[in-house]
């Protein structure tokens, strides 16, 4: 009964923590940064894709990440945000980094992923014109926890949100980097 108790302190403190990180995510917005040429003031929504070249579960999202952005890049602006772990090198040398859908960021000193409270990639931030987070998470439900891949993914969670269908933020499965 006393390992029960603990397990169930734990998932309230998760759950806990969760809401309070749900809740001053909402309310963040864009930093301004003179260093970040992200646009602030732009018409159109950002999609802000953080990704590592080292991760597989990143890799694993290449191709879709690529075609969502061709898909949707008339409607939205997408960020490629690469963490201080991407060698600016192999960076330089990977054709997704030159797509013509994403600007290409490397986050070194982590500002963007702090203001967001990213920590673990491949991670989406969907933001509105006026700069307020419409959705935090994963990309879809194909990674529901580290090394069980599904073979198809039935919740596609980044595109319901490209489609204006709401959804609750979710918690990202990958690679950690703090």
């Amino acid at each position: 009964m006393g390992q029960d108790k603990k397990v169930y302190m734990a998932k309230i403190k998760l759950t806990i923590c969760f809401i309070l990180f749900t809740w001053f995510t909402a309310m963040a917005t864009l930093p301004s940064n003179g260093l970040l040429k992200i646009k602030k003031n732009s018409s159109k929504p950002k999609v802000l894709v953080f990704f590592d070249l080292g991760c597989p579960i990143c890799i694993d999202y290449y191709n879709d990440i690529q075609e969502i952005a061709a898909q949707y890049s008339p409607s939205y602006n997408f960020y490629l945000i690469f963490t201080y772990l991407t060698d600016k090198d192999k960076i330089l040398e990977d054709p997704i980094c030159y797509n013509k859908n994403f600007q290409t960021f490397i986050d070194k000193r982590l500002i963007i992923s702090k203001h967001y409270g990213v920590s673990v990639l491949p991670c989406v931030v969907v933001v509105n014109n006026r700069n307020k987070i419409q959705y935090i998470g994963l990309i879809d439900d194909r990674f529901e926890q580290i090394g069980v891949k599904k073979s198809v993914s039935s919740n596609h969670y980044l595109l319901d949100v490209l489609n204006n269908k709401h959804h609750d933020f979710t918690v990202p499965v990958g690679c950690k980097f703090r």
